[in-house]
């Protein structure tokens, strides 16, 4: 078996300038980071085991501090958790059923 790259870098908006860097261990993909205001910082992060997604974590304007990470498993967010105050925990937690839509 041929092994894939460790890194891939891709453009998707097609603007000249990659805003998705994507980083693989043993043929999986481990780590995904979007640029998608092209600051040179991550606005998202996506963890994922065995080639499955499992969180994303959302970064503020400046790309320095989580803001929120959402969940996943079975292939569709199951709760999103949110720093509201910027203290590096997460103060709030929603929960969504598999169509998306917040539990109540």
């Amino acid at each position: 078996m041929e092994d894939l790259q460790d890194r891939y870098e891709g453009d998707d908006d097609f603007d000249g300038k990659f805003e998705v860097e994507s980083e693989a261990v043993r043929n999986q993909v481990v780590t995904t980071r979007q640029d998608l205001n092209g600051d040179g910082r991550p606005d998202f992060v996506s963890h994922l085991s065995n080639g499955v997604l499992s969180t994303v974590d959302i970064y503020d304007e400046d790309g320095k501090r989580i803001v929120a990470r959402q969940s996943y498993a079975d292939g569709w967010n199951h709760f999103t958790e949110f720093d509201d105050d910027g203290d590096g925990t997460f103060e709030r937690r929603v929960e969504f059923d598999r169509y998306g839509e917040p539990k109540k």
